[in-house]
């Protein structure tokens, strides 16, 4: 890789899904030691959780598999986000308007629906369903967990073609 990449996940309030995105894409870049060519953050459309740590259930599912989201805290999308970040990734339709309205004229980076790398952007009539898991079930949890795995997986082969990932949350939450 010969420039740095900067990457947001955003959802509403960045307490769950945008956290847990970015908390397992944090740990494949460390894997891979890609610290210093690779930026990640995460942020919310709304403003009501700025400065909270990701919701519980969200640190749990993440500790129960091997992730720290604890240092993560929450934020507002902000306008200089737009000049800090070549992928704005959003995980559902309404946050997705809501940054492209906030959308400076001349920005030359990508915005898109998280999931719009799987299957070359055609849609499964589950991700249609990627609302937040914070008032869901366990079983949404253990859903949302999969998806934002198999997400971050097909984000990072589509961004650098040939390589591997070792994440093997992509199966069925086992715990």
């Amino acid at each position: 890789m010969s420039q740095k990449v900067s990457v947001l996940f955003v959802c509403l309030g960045n307490i769950c899904r945008s956290p847990t995105a970015h908390g397992i894409f944090e740990k494949l870049v460390e894997q891979n030691d890609l610290q210093d060519q690779i930026e990640i953050d995460s942020a919310g459309t709304g403003d009501w959780h700025i400065g909270k740590s990701p919701d519980g259930r969200a640190q749990s599912y993440a500790q129960k598999r091997g992730y720290d989201l604890s240092h993560l805290r929450a934020r507002q999308i902000s306008p200089s986000d737009f000049a800090d970040f070549d992928y704005i990734l959003a995980m559902d339709e309404q946050n997705l308007a809501d940054i492209q309205q906030m959308q400076p004229e001349g920005y030359s980076g990508h915005i898109s629906l998280f999931w719009i790398f799987w299957k070359a952007g055609k849609k499964d009539k589950r991700d249609k369903k990627c609302q937040t898991p914070i008032m869901g079930e366990i079983r949404v949890l253990n859903w949302f967990w999969t998806w934002s795995s198999r997400q971050v997986a097909i984000f990072w082969i589509t961004l650098w073609p040939g390589t591997s990932t070792p994440i093997t949350e992509i199966q069925r939450d086992p715990v």
